[in-house]
């Protein structure tokens, strides 16, 4: 299996309701779940977190790896803001 096949295999719908907001959402253990469940035998996938101080804000980034069983590897990163105070949607 591919990193494109992988992709165009996992589909993991909007589930869940913010009601405050007003907005559907998908949660990473959601999305992680589907992940594993569609990975070929040998493969897996690593997730990390980190947490950084900028400017007097916090930032979470995480890095998602998939490896293929053939040694084949494959990183995404993404950022967000930790909210110093809490008043409606997140940042």
């Amino acid at each position: 299996m591919s990193l494109h096949q992988l992709q165009t295999t996992v589909h993991v719908g909007k589930d869940k309701r913010n009601d405050f907001g007003g907005y559907n959402y998908r949660t990473a253990e959601g999305i992680l779940a589907a992940i594993k469940a569609a990975l070929p035998e040998g493969a897996h996938i690593i997730v990390t977190d980190t947490m950084q101080e900028g400017g007097g804000q916090i930032f979470v980034t995480a890095t998602a790896t998939v490896t293929f069983a053939d040694g084949q590897a494959h990183s995404a990163t993404g950022h967000a803001m930790h909210p110093l105070t809490k008043k409606g949607m997140d940042p």
